[in-house]
């Protein structure tokens, strides 16, 4: 393949490569999808008041994972704290 050739592939490849799929919105769950709907509750918390909130008699939390890492050198929490 002489380097022409080579040239025509790799622009013609770069032009295939730039041709994306359209970037659809993603569907309205008419939960949250977005934060726009977030109210300041007082200062630090944030809630969402919809209109079919009385709607649901449970709702999931998942649990809370806090990592961190800590000097072995300088201990700032013992294990128990831990």
């Amino acid at each position: 393949m002489n380097k022409s050739n080579v040239k025509l592939t790799l622009v013609a490849m770069l032009i295939l490569a730039g041709c994306a799929a359209p970037i659809e919105e993603p569907e309205k769950t008419g939960f949250l999808s977005d934060y726009s709907n977030l109210e300041m509750v007082e200062q630090g918390n944030i809630g969402y008041f919809g209109d079919r909130i009385a709607e649901y008699d449970s709702f999931i939390i998942d649990p809370v994972v806090v990592l961190f890492r800590q000097d072995p050198e300088k201990q700032e929490f013992s294990d128990e704290e831990i």
